[in-house]
């Protein structure tokens, strides 16, 4: 469970911390107006309520124990997050990527996104037809924050569970990215939103 010490409390769960940070350090991570706020958390919670947890580790373990197949590992992540991000693709339509999920800036929606899909690539779930996340996933990662994020930062790909170690660059075509100078972006890793907020962290990873 992902744990954040700060301002004299322990906050648990990713985006309850995200938000905390968001509001008493103004990250803008979300819009101002509460209208478009709802709407981008939604769409950032298809992510994060709909597509994690039910490809979280624990859930494929326990599918494959009762099983006693291991190989359905591969199947079930497959079946869940490939779909899963398809309809995330959908769901861009209504947003404006400039270049980001909704914006000229890392948000909510992208930090979300990115660790999904560092774990489509480890279990071969393919998103190479979903041409906004391409884009997005390059954009952001050309950012340090996201790069400084990245699972292999903390334990190699060879160490970690899952059919591929291919990364994000083998499922997409290379876009043109052009970032906007002075674009800094607050991570998916505990240490680079530690690093902001001037609190500790106590897990590898928030998502």
């Amino acid at each position: 469970m992902p744990v954040l010490d700060i301002d004299g409390h322990r906050l648990r769960q990713s985006l309850a911390i995200i938000d905390y940070l968001d509001q008493t350090r103004g990250l803008g991570l979300l819009p101002l107006d509460p209208v478009q706020r709802a709407k981008v958390s939604g769409l950032a919670r298809r992510l994060a309520m709909d597509v994690h947890p039910i490809c979280n580790l624990p859930v494929v373990r326990y599918a494959a124990g009762i099983t006693g197949d291991e190989t359905i590992k591969g199947d079930w992540m497959q079946r869940f997050i490939g779909p899963g991000l398809t309809a995330f693709e959908t769901l861009l339509t209504s947003f404006k990527q400039d270049p980001f999920c909704n914006g000229s800036k890392p948000g909510l929606v992208d930090i979300c996104l990115i660790p999904q899909l560092y774990n489509a690539s480890r279990w071969n779930a393919s998103f190479a037809d979903c041409p906004k996340i391409c884009t997005i996933a390059a954009h952001c990662a050309a950012l340090p924050a996201f790069a400084d994020a990245h699972p292999d930062r903390v334990k190699p790909q060879s160490n970690h569970e899952g059919q591929n170690a291919a990364t994000v660059r083998t499922q997409c075509p290379k876009p043109d990215v052009r970032l906007k100078t002075g674009l800094t972006a607050c991570g998916s890793h505990s240490t680079v939103v530690g690093s902001m907020s001037g609190g500790t962290s106590q897990n590898a990873g928030l998502l």
